[in-house]
Order: C-alpha cells, then structure tokens, then sequence
C-alpha cells in the first residue's frame, strides 16, 4: 500500500480576499474527496482559519518552517490565482516562483495550478520570471493567453489548460442558507418579480463610480431591480460599496463580510451579476448566472470570453454603454443561462482533473503519470 500523498499548497491564503479563500476551501475539498488519506499543508496567513478546513497551516513568511514543510512533501501546488505577477513589483514573481525554484532545489515536484499568467510588466518581473518559471515540473492555467504566455518563458514545461478551483465550490445546507437570507433581509421579500443584481466592485484609480451608479439607477428605474453589494476583500471594498449604495439609496444594501461558501449561497438569490472582482465573476459562472464583468485586468475579460458573459473595459466607461449592455444581458438572459452553464460544467470538470493530476504527480513524482489525466478527451494544443 502507498504512502498517502504529502502536498504544501502555497496562495494568496489567509489576507481575507474572499476569491483566494474560495479557491483554498475548494481546492483542499477535491482534494480530500478525491483521497482522503492526502496530508495537506498550506502556506497561511490565518492558521485558525487553516485549522477550520482541516490543514495543517505553515507561517507563510517563515523560512525554517517553509523549509521543513517542503522537506516532507511530495509535491508544491502554486495557485490557483493570480499569483505571478508584478502590477505592484516584483515581490510576488520572487516569492511564488522562489518557492518553486526552492521546492525543485529540494528534489521534490512543484505544480503552478490552475493559475493566470502575468501581466508581467516590470524588468525585474520578467527577468525573475524567465529564469525560474522553466523550475516547474508542470503548469496549468484558468486560460488560454496564460498557458501561451508561459509558454513562451518556458517551452520545456507541460502546460495545460483548466480552470479555476472555485468553481468547484458548494453553497451551505438549506437550512444555513435559511438564516443567513434572514440576516441579510433576503427571506421572505414580497419583490420576488423584481429581479435581485449582486455587485462587487474593488477601489481602482479612476473606477467610474458616478457612471455605475447612474447606470444601475436608469435599470432600476426600467426593471424594479434591487442591487446586493458583496464585499469580496472587506477591507478594501466596503468603502467603495458605501460610496456607491450611498448613490443608488434604498434599493441597494450592503451584505455583510461572508466565507466563501455562504457568499456564494447569496450569489445563487440574484438574477443577474455585475462585478469588477474576478471570482465573483467565477461563481456566477458556477452557478449559470448572467454576469457582466468591468475589466480592470486582462484576467477578467478573458474568463468572461470563456465563460459566456459580457464584458467592458473599466477605464473611462460611459454610463450609457454600460445600461445599454445591462438591459442587453437582462433581455437575453434566459438564453445566456444555458450557454453559461454549459461551459461551466466543462470547466468544473476540468478543474476536477487538474486535481487529480496533481494527486497523480504527488504519489508518482512523475509528470509523464499525470499528463494522461489532464489530457483526457480534450483539446490536443493544451489539454483540458
């Protein structure tokens, strides 16, 4: 009998970015599904919330204990998320690819899961990304310019496409879901026909506030709808949610700070989702919903191509296009719902395979066993 599979998953873990954590809980529940024998470790910032999901967690900037953690696993999963990228500096590339260059230097295997690639802008981003990305024994990613980009940098890595781990996200139990709808003021609305839209904007320089608001306000105006502000990353996004509940009056409330799973049973109440917050975008998608993406990040259009919704760029966006494009995607939901849940179910299926990829590639060390997985009945240019 094997020895059950040591794996370190190593994230944007425990800062309260509700998409990272989602991608944490799912992530560590397929895995566990899949083998439930699998010792997890993770690289945190919040070790009680660590402990709540049953891994063991390790100081995210501690050397010695990094250190041992990857001295006695098979494998490093880097990602999912957004981690290679330098928008704020190169610290990110040197942190997340130093871990892997660490990992490989240890002899153990080392997997970017399931990530996005880039932007990579700075010298010193590109520099450090050339000459430690070729380390990875494997790379998988949410879309298809990540896989390219990559590829370029390192031709010699397997490369597959898959998706993002949060889609394979579950929301609570009817019963939890119950209660939270009454604290959120969701149970029992005597609106019902009017439609509900969840909104979950970040700050960003020059977010058109002023133009959402009027936006949102004119399809109110037209349809009855009631706007649900999520805030995915509390401590940066309630203040801009204020500023634009403030705008839009009593048709709009704020939802209090949720974890992942209860966040996405508030998601499953809306008829239709507008965000700038990429994983706010991907749990619609999980749950066939109409969205609308504000792209801030390549990141964000690129899923919303993938996944069947519509998207604007940000910067500079007119309050006119985006109410045309409200009204559009509210007209046309019904057929879009379909389309959307569709290609949900292939990346969720998808995701599902780069687990068991890299289980493959944690019991095997051997990335020629864990190619056949994420390669089965898919495209041949980057798998699933």
């Amino acid at each position: 009998m094997s020895a059950p599979p040591r794996i370190l998953l190593s994230g944007y873990y425990g800062f309260g970015n509700l998409g990272d954590e989602a991608i944490l809980e799912s992530l560590a529940g397929e895995i566990l599904r899949q083998n439930p024998e699998a010792r997890l470790r993770v690289l945190t910032a919040d070790p009680e919330r660590a402990r709540e999901l049953g891994l063991e967690p390790v100081p995210r900037k501690s050397p010695l204990p990094i250190l041992r953690a990857l001295m006695n696993s098979d494998l490093l999963i880097s990602g999912g998320g957004g981690l290679i990228q330098d928008s704020t500096g190169p610290g990110s590339v040197a942190y997340y690819l130093g871990l892997v260059a660490l990992a490989r230097g240890l002899g153990r295997q080392a997997m970017l899961f399931c990530q996005g690639w880039g932007p990579l802008r700075t010298p010193g981003g590109r520099r450090l990304a050339r000459l430690l990305a070729p380390l990875a024994n494997l790379a998988t990613f949410r879309d298809e310019q990540s896989c390219r980009d990559f590829q370029a940098l390192a031709p010699r890595v397997p490369v597959r496409l898959t998706a993002d781990p949060a889609l394979l996200l579950e929301p609570p139990p009817p019963a939890q879901m119950a209660t939270i709808l009454q604290e959120e003021g969701l149970a029992g609305s005597s609106e019902d026909d009017e439609p509900l839209v969840a909104v979950a904007i970040r700050p960003w320089p020059g977010a058109p506030l002023e133009a959402l608001a009027q936006a949102l306000g004119t399809f109110s105006q037209v349809t009855g709808a009631r706007y649900l502000l999520l805030p995915f990353q509390p401590d940066r996004d309630t203040e801009p949610s204020q500023q634009l509940a403030a705008r839009l009056g009593p048709r709009a409330r704020i939802a209090r700070p949720r974890m992942p799973r209860e966040t996405l049973g508030l998601l499953a109440q809306a008829d239709l989702v507008v965000a700038m917050r990429l994983h706010a975008l991907i749990l619609a998608a999980g749950l066939g919903l109409p969205h609308l993406g504000l792209s801030y990040d390549p990141k964000v259009e690129r899923f919303c191509a993938r996944a069947g919704g519509m998207h604007l760029p940000l910067q500079g966006l007119p309050a006119e296009e985006l109410t045309q494009a409200l009204q559009t995607l509210w007209k046309d939901r019904w057929t879009r719902q379909a389309g959307i849940k569709e290609r949900a179910d292939s990346m969720r299926d998808a995701a599902r395979r780069a687990v068991s990829g890299a289980l493959a590639l944690a019991r095997t060390r051997d990335v020629c066993a864990a190619l056949p997985v994420l390669d089965r009945d898919e495209d041949p240019e980057f798998g699933p």
